[in-house]
């Protein structure tokens, strides 16, 4: 959401924001009005839940993945640019938490839903281009793809030992049209 009204509004939104980015575990929201120097209301006012603040959080990124994907639609070789998406998508998850969350819950967050929204069918069209060309299997979807992803992210981070390169190959095996 573009900020809006007042300065000093502005102002402590962007505080909160940039506060709650430097939290890599849990985020609470009196710890985040503490940090920020900031009145628990104030905090309360602008994102009056935990989930708020993560939606609102989750945007920047999620505007960076829907750059990436418009860029590998241009693409000539529909599969490789797929899998540089996916790549992509699963490195910017790996360095935030919570992102995938943020692309598949429900959202009060309208700037989200519409970000995120513009994204599938971002997802949609280059994993349609990908299968028309033979390189991606054609009975999955875009939904499926980043439902994938977050188990992908979610083994990458119990198993940190694996390399990122091992689970991305069984993915992209995985997604290949069978032979």
């Amino acid at each position: 959401m573009k900020p809006t009204g007042r300065v000093d509004t502005q102002r402590n939104r962007a505080r909160i924001l940039q506060t709650a980015q430097r939290h890599s575990g849990e985020l609470r929201l009196n710890d985040v009005a503490r940090e920020s120097g900031l009145g628990v209301g104030t905090v309360y006012r602008h994102f009056a839940t935990v989930k708020a603040l993560q939606d609102a959080l989750a945007v920047p990124n999620i505007e960076t993945l829907l750059a990436l994907a418009i860029a590998a639609g241009q693409r000539t070789d529909k599969g490789d640019a797929f899998r540089e998406l996916i790549v992509s998508t699963v490195e910017l998850q790996m360095g935030t938490l919570g992102l995938h969350a943020a692309l598949v819950d429900d959202t009060d967050d309208k700037t989200l839903g519409s970000v995120r929204s513009q994204l599938i069918d971002e997802y949609r069209d280059l994993l349609l281009a990908a299968q028309i060309a033979g390189t991606i299997r054609d009975d999955i979807d875009a939904n499926a793809v980043v439902n994938m992803l977050g188990g992908v992210e979610h083994s990458m981070r119990l198993a940190p030992h694996q390399s990122r390169a091992t689970y991305l190959k069984i993915l992209f095996q995985g997604m290949s049209p069978p032979t």
